[in-house]
């Protein structure tokens, strides 16, 4: 077997393991952690550029002062600009979403084709013809409701996406293990979705549901969960 073949299977479990978890951890580790890394990567940002004028201070307090300013002035403005990419990424998420539904609604038949074309543009002109514009339409709906409606949107579609991607690389990777590849090729993954479509169709709406419960489970608990109370000093 060539290299490449190995290549790929890397590539298909790197796929599974990703999938898995922003299926059940999508909206916990993915959405919910980008205003702090926001935050400390502009104020890491923030403290280099102070680093270059603080250096021309003589005063080592100046020094201090003009790095803990920096590292402040720059955390604030990651922390804006990460809830504006916050939003951006929501509908993009639920953007996407919505043309994955689309697609497998109005058009099934359609995704061994867009897949063995290299998802080119042309691809989906050829494979959806008069569904493209719907599925836009639909796509558009999406992100819309999904900056609206963040928390249950993102969850689904996180669920969905991520099932998906353990659902398909799965089958694609059972194909290979019985025609290995002598190259990457993304025509493979349509010949895998068309052998197996009713293991990827019943995985795929497994992993959605559990996915889908285990979050709103988890993001429920945190919602009503009790601050812990301080503890009272002991009586003298």
């Amino acid at each position: 077997m060539s290299g490449w073949f190995y290549v790929t299977l890397l590539i298909l479990a790197l796929l599974i393991i990703g999938g898995f978890v922003a299926c059940f951890w999508g909206y916990r580790r993915i959405f919910s952690g980008i205003k702090s890394s926001g935050f400390f990567i502009g104020g890491l940002l923030g403290f280099l550029v102070a680093l270059v004028f603080a250096l021309r201070s003589n005063s080592s307090t100046s020094i201090i002062l003009i790095l803990v300013a920096g590292f402040v002035i720059g955390g604030v403005i990651g922390f804006l600009l990460s809830i504006a990419l916050n939003k951006v990424l929501t509908f993009i998420t639920g953007a996407l979403i919505g043309f994955f539904l689309s697609v497998i609604i109005f058009a099934p038949n359609s995704i061994p084709v867009i897949f063995g074309n290299r998802f080119t543009l042309a691809a989906l002109k050829l494979a959806l013809g008069n569904t493209l514009p719907i599925a836009i339409i639909v796509s558009v709906a999406f992100g819309i409701l999904a900056v609206l409606f963040q928390r249950p949107i993102i969850i689904l579609s996180t669920a969905i996406w991520g099932a998906a991607w353990v659902a398909a690389p799965s089958a694609v990777t059972y194909y290979l293990m019985n025609k290995p590849i002598t190259k990457i090729d993304f025509s493979v993954v349509g010949s895998a979705i068309a052998a197996y479509p009713i293991f990827i169709i019943v995985a795929w709406v497994v992993f959605t549901i559990l996915g889908s419960l285990f979050q709103f489970n988890e993001t429920r608990k945190e919602k009503h969960k009790k601050p812990e109370e301080p503890e009272k000093p002991a009586k003298t």
